[in-house]
């Protein structure tokens, strides 16, 4: 199986990768200039894009997702997903249906720090943050569409964060135990606003580190943790001495 992309499919992975941002650019770049060579273990519309005599990958785990978005028609809706590159080839995902007439459309990849949602168009809970270079994070959280993402200023790229290894990140940083609590990794949803923002930074940090969504080599530069009573009553005492 070997053909080029369609003109559909080249608009709509044209549209949740917009070239006046370097790092989806990037990406455009190198899909665009792919043929579709495989279909995905995930069924129809799950694209593998690669170049010709590559030998496709279909027992790795499939890599996270880069960008996303939704065409929403009068009788359904077509779902776009583009994920991180497995060596020379690139998995796709198109799928859902089409209709006569175009409702709204909506791409993680359209927003910047102070936008709404571009799903639901509500607030999102935004932490920033800087790395050593003196670059900005910002990371975004919507309570209505249960979604977690990064932006990085460098790239200009929006990377979804997966919820469960964050949140047990999270639960480290916040030195939770309980585990009703550092369980239910939904409460990053349902109790936003009972968590910190050096706090949510500091578990993106460590989430990072892990699973690097914007480059580990410029740290982020994360606030001293806060001292309890007892460190700033030892501390204060001992200035007295």
């Amino acid at each position: 199986m070997s053909r080029e992309l369609t003109h559909g499919e080249r608009e709509l992975l044209s549209w949740v990768l917009p070239e006046d941002r370097e790092g989806y650019r990037a990406m455009r770049e190198l899909v665009l200039g792919l043929n579709v060579t495989a279909q995905g273990r995930r069924g129809e519309g799950h694209l593998i894009l690669a170049p010709e005599g590559t030998d496709i990958d279909h027992d790795s785990p499939l890599p996270q997702v880069f960008a996303l978005g939704v065409v929403e028609h009068d009788s359904g809706g077509t779902s776009v997903l583009v994920r991180e590159p497995l060596g020379p080839q690139v998995d796709v995902e198109i799928t859902g249906t089409s209709g006569r007439s175009e409702k709204r459309r909506w791409t993680l990849s359209s927003w910047k720090p102070s936008d709404a949602c571009p799903q639901c168009a509500g607030p999102v809970r935004e932490v920033s943050g800087k790395t050593q270079n003196g670059n900005l994070i910002a990371l975004a959280i919507c309570q209505r569409d249960q979604r977690l993402w990064v932006f990085d200023s460098v790239s200009g790229v929006n990377h979804p964060v997966p919820v469960t290894l964050y949140y047990s990140e999270l639960m480290r940083a916040t030195r939770t135990r309980e585990p009703s609590v550092a369980l239910d990794a939904s409460r990053l949803f349902t109790a936003t606003a009972q968590f910190r923002d050096d706090d949510l930074l500091r578990a993106f940090s460590a989430y990072n580190d892990i699973r690097a969504k914007v480059s580990t080599k410029d740290r982020l530069v994360l606030p001293g943790r806060p001292k309890g009573f007892f460190q700033w009553l030892f501390s204060s005492f001992g200035r007295k001495l």
